[in-house]
């Protein structure tokens, strides 16, 4: 290995390590939200639904805490292409399955709800700018799908009221793609 690739494996390296530190804490934030966001929604949503989502998301976050202790015991140099690869699947996976809440938690007949929510699911978009503005990819992949999601599941409701909400949410995102660049 020459002293460039050398170095481009150090950088990985480090922003791998930095993007875990910041993993383990953010990932109680989605437990603290999807139980809020399911006792919010208690006696709106049916609670079948509700129950099924906040398990998949908290089962979801539990496993994760598993890669990140396997990370801790098995991460060397040579294989950072590795991790950085399952860090960003797992964020494809964390994204859409908090970004379902759009399909699964919005109810047309509650818009104060469904404006709770899409708030929520923007908070997390903005905590996403935070923690994981060290690496592009991972930012797009969790704020596309943990905030576009609701927002194509919002567009689907058909008032102008959700389209403007939609439309808003685009602007948002951008606005925050732009702010993570700088």
């Amino acid at each position: 290995m020459n002293e460039s690739d050398k170095r481009a494996a150090y950088i990985e390296d480090k922003k791998i390590t930095l993007l875990v530190t910041n993993l383990a804490s953010s990932m109680i934030g989605t437990i603290i939200n999807c139980l809020i966001i399911g006792a919010v929604l208690w006696d709106i949503i049916p609670e079948k639904n509700i129950i099924i989502w906040v398990m998949v998301n908290i089962i979801f976050v539990l496993i994760r805490y598993t890669g990140l202790w396997m990370y801790k015991k098995g991460f060397k140099e040579h294989n950072y292409k590795f991790w950085k690869t399952l860090l960003l699947f797992s964020f494809f996976i964390s994204g859409t399955l908090f970004g379902s809440s759009g399909f699964f938690l919005i109810s047309p007949q509650y818009p104060e709800h469904t404006v709770f929510l899409y708030f929520v699911c923007g908070g997390m978009m903005a905590g996403a700018l935070g923690a994981y503005h060290n690496h592009l990819p991972v930012f797009y992949v969790y704020s596309i799908t943990v905030f576009l999601l609701p927002t194509v599941a919002i567009y689907n409701i058909h008032t102008s009221t959700t389209s403007a909400m939609s439309a808003m949410g685009i602007v948002f995102f951008f606005f925050f793609r732009f702010m993570q660049k700088k």
